[in-house]
């Protein structure tokens, strides 16, 4: 498709894609991809895989029309920096795909309403992140900037932005899951083709769609930092929600419809079921 041909494809659209992020658990994702299908009819799916290079699986098999992998990043590079393997998707694969924004959505997120209700409305060239906070709120605590080695890393990452790109905002940062980009920042970020790998990209994100010009909004799905509330239902640990927690948002027709982590609990069967009694 010619650049020509791809703009008008764009022109009058509002279109969203998937950009699945997973590494292993192939029975679960199968699962989670057909619940993101059912509740988003004509929805289109691309994998973005970060496991071991020998097991990357066929997209069909897992429902999604695409599966991208970078053979020469290890995956634990792909866990640290998603912001540039969602980069490397664009610039091979995403760049000929008629969308405005992609949502990525990482194999442990859940949704239990479509897409367009779940996320905020988004400005259309905007970043949207969660827990978006500027970075002397969480300074005190964050592991990013409270503990070395990681704290050098992220000093690092902020004199290279201002440095290279005469960076002088307030820093943000924010949670890995449920970002949303819109084609605007890909744009301008694959451009940078960025080698150095310094930092995260729960600061590199917020802090690079500054640097661009692009607008910052927060997903909503984290509204308070270290609130016990929230963290039960929706956390960047390994504290795996409770179902029962989950069952009794979706019961409630103005309850929470996206949870954070949710891994090996989450069985076909249990999100099914979950399914079945969402509330209107």
């Amino acid at each position: 498709m010619s650049d020509g041909d791809y703009r008008t494809a764009l022109q009058g659209t509002d279109a969203a894609v998937v950009l699945f992020q997973f590494h292993t658990a192939f029975d679960l994702c199968s699962a989670r991809i057909a619940l993101l299908h059912r509740l988003n009819p004509g929805l289109r799916v691309f994998g973005l895989y970060g496991g071991e290079p020998a097991a990357v699986p066929a997209p069909q098999a897992l429902g999604m029309e695409h599966v991208y992998h970078d053979p020469g990043q290890p995956p634990a590079w792909n866990k640290k920096n998603t912001d540039l393997a969602v980069c490397g998707w664009f610039r091979q694969v995403g760049h000929d795909v008629p969308f405005d924004r992609v949502h990525v959505v990482q194999w442990d997120l859940l949704f239990f309403a479509p897409l367009d209700r779940v996320y905020p409305a988004l400005p259309p060239a905007s970043v949207a992140l969660s827990g978006l906070v500027p970075l002397d709120r969480i300074a005190h605590f964050w592991d990013w900037v409270a503990f070395e080695p990681l704290a050098t890393d992220s000093r690092k990452l902020l004199d290279m932005a201002r440095r290279e790109f005469g960076y002088d905002d307030e820093p943000h940062a924010c949670l890995g899951p449920g970002y949303s980009l819109s084609r605007v920042f890909l744009e301008r970020y694959s451009a940078l083709n960025l080698k150095d790998d310094t930092g995260h990209d729960e600061l590199r994100l917020p802090l690079f769609a500054q640097i661009l010009g692009v607008p910052l909004v927060d997903t909503g799905f984290y509204p308070r930092w270290m609130d016990p509330a929230i963290e039960a239902v929706f956390n960047a640990d390994a504290h795996e929600i409770d179902p029962e927690l989950v069952a009794r948002d979706l019961g409630r027709a103005d309850g929470r419809r996206v949870f954070h982590p949710c891994r090996e609990l989450y069985s076909a069967e249990l999100i099914a079921s979950l399914t079945a009694i969402t509330a209107p």
